[in-house]
């Protein structure tokens, strides 16, 4: 059985993994990391950025590269740590060194938000009518 849009929204499992970047930079220092974490993040029109989970980044064993504001429709200039990382969608399609924030995102079945900085790159469908959506690249 399907989700129901209206309910969940349109969520989509994605694998998130360290960044090519971080990725090569480890291995220069003869270090591996193979780790990718399942997740399921929420496809967000109202977000301009991607983000992610508080926790996520802990889990990955990453560490912030910074820190940036980010406004909420709750808070203003609300202070959250950046990282390096890959995401991987369904018929892998991959999108390498994305700069992302991790954010609390509490009380909410998801552990991220898919941005517009993602949907500029392709198509996204939302039909409603039909309970359901198409993101393509």
């Amino acid at each position: 059985m399907k989700p129901d849009l209206r309910q969940s929204g349109p969520t989509i499992e994605v694998y998130v993994s360290p960044s090519l970047a971080l990725r090569t930079e480890l291995e220069k220092n003869a270090e591996t990391f193979t780790k990718r974490v399942k997740k399921i993040f929420l496809i967000d029109t109202g977000a301009s950025s991607t983000l992610m989970k508080t926790g996520v980044a802990e889990e990955l064993g990453l560490i912030p590269k910074g820190q940036i504001g980010v406004h909420t429709p709750t808070s203003q200039n609300f202070s959250c740590y950046t990282y390096d990382i890959d995401l991987i969608l369904p018929n892998h399609i991959v999108f390498q060194n994305l700069f992302v924030c991790e954010a609390p995102l509490s009380g909410q079945n998801i552990d991220g938000l898919l941005g517009r900085d993602i949907l500029e790159r392709g198509i996204f469908i939302y039909t409603g009518y039909a309970n359901q959506f198409t993101l393509a690249t």
